[in-house]
C-alpha cells in the first residue's frame, strides 16, 4: 500500500509522540489511521480513536457511513495489508498489526458486487 497523507505530513517522532500521548490519555482506545484507496470517496476525517473492544465489522459499518456506499458497493478494510475476520477485535488487531509509530493503519477499498 502507498504512504498515507499522515506519515508524509508528521515524522515518526511526531507520530509516535502523538499515539504515545493517547493512549496514556485514553488507555482503552485504539488510535487508528485510516487511507482511502482509488475510487474511494475521501473521509472527512482521517484520525479515529475507537474502543478496543469494538469489532471490525463495527468499525467498517462506521466508515461506510461517513462515505455513503451504494448497496451494490462492497467495503473492503486491510490492517497493515492483511484481512481480518468480521468479528476480530480492534484491540487484538491493534497489538497484532500496529505500525512503529503505534498507530494502527487501516486501507479501506470499494469493489462493484454486481458488476
Amino acid at each position: 500500500m502507498d504512504v498515507t497523507e499522515f506519515k508524509k505530513n508528521f515524522s515518526l517522532t511526531e507520530r509516535r509522540d502523538q499515539a504515545d500521548r493517547i493512549k496514556r490519555r485514553y488507555p482503552n482506545r485504539v488510535p487508528i489511521i485510516v487511507n482511502t484507496g482509488k475510487g474511494v470517496p475521501k473521509l472527512d476525517k482521517q484520525k479515529y480513536l475507537v474502543p478496543r473492544d469494538l469489532k471490525a465489522c463495527e468499525f467498517m459499518c462506521v466508515i461506510r457511513k461517513r462515505i455513503s456506499l451504494s448497496a451494490e458497493e462492497s467495503l473492503y478494510m486491510f490492517f497493515n495489508d492483511k484481512m481480518v475476520t468480521s468479528s476480530a477485535v480492534l484491540g487484538k488487531v491493534y497489538e497484532d498489526s500496529k505500525g512503529e509509530d503505534n498507530f494502527l493503519y487501516v486501507h479501506i477499498c470499494i469493489e462493484n458486487t454486481f458488476g
